[in-house]
């Protein structure tokens, strides 16, 4: 299984982690893949919402971490994925299918869809080029994933449930929603 190369080391030192359990079994990613999310997306703190003056020092730089950790999520959420992989994931947990078949050249709806979708949110959600993204996702050419982002657009206006059921449901995997 080929990877693309991991920047963050604190990234790669979890996924280490998990693949490798101290006295445990070495998991797949199916099986992190949960873990990691978790372990990637913080869900936000409940800021303290008053408009009492703070009884204390300590509850006022409680009261300004909290606003500080708030905006900086929001402003994390507000920015693009970074890593291809982690939509790769995704597609494989969401439409349970392996590596190997969505990189696969076949035609059938069944594959082709989900690597349609993959190339939609790699172009929508990443910085990489149309040719990257062909290149990494099974070695297509650039009009393939253009051809791809246009025909799940397409299918988004025209107001196609399934396929907005599916980006809804790896969007909310991925921590986009």
């Amino acid at each position: 299984m080929s990877m693309e190369p991991v920047r963050n080391l604190s990234a790669r030192a979890t996924r280490a982690r998990l693949m490798n359990p101290p006295g445990g079994r070495e998991s797949s990613e199916l099986e992190i893949l949960p873990q990691y999310l978790a372990r990637a997306i913080k869900e936000p703190p409940l800021p303290i919402v008053t408009t009492a003056p703070p009884a204390s020092p300590e509850e006022a730089a409680k009261r300004d971490r909290y606003a500080r950790e708030a905006a900086i999520i929001e402003a994390w959420s507000l920015t693009k994925v970074k890593n291809l992989r982690s939509i790769i994931m995704a597609a494989k947990m969401h439409f349970a299918r392996d590596e190997a078949a969505l990189f696969s050249h076949r035609r059938t709806v069944a594959i082709v869809r989900p690597r349609q979708i993959m190339m939609y949110l790699a172009r929508e959600h990443t910085t990489l080029s149309l040719p990257q993204i062909g290149r990494k996702l099974g070695g297509f050419d650039h009009t393939t994933a253009l051809h791809a982002v246009m025909k799940i657009k397409a299918m988004l206006d025209d107001g196609d449930r399934a396929v907005t059921h599916d980006l809804a449901h790896m969007e909310n995997l991925l921590g986009i929603r």
